[in-house]
């Protein structure tokens, strides 16, 4: 299976964790760029002990899943 974060604000695949089998790598780059935001302590923390399915549902992006890679 191969797995791609789909922003819902901007409507566009984002290249995070892009063709990724592995859930654990597409919430590691998730954090990532969410951490290139400015937060303080406190929310990077948050951020880091979220799990996978509250930072898609707290940030506005879905994940993606597809039996062939995606193309952008």
């Amino acid at each position: 299976m191969y797995y791609a974060i789909y922003d819902n604000q901007t409507d566009e695949i984002k290249h995070l964790g892009l063709n990724s089998n592995s859930l654990k790598e597409i919430r590691d780059s998730l954090i990532s760029f969410l951490l290139d935001g400015n937060f303080c302590e406190e929310g990077e923390k948050s951020v880091r002990k979220s799990s996978l399915k509250n930072l898609l549902n707290d940030y506005e992006f879905s994940l993606l899943k597809s039996k062939t890679p995606f193309e952008i």
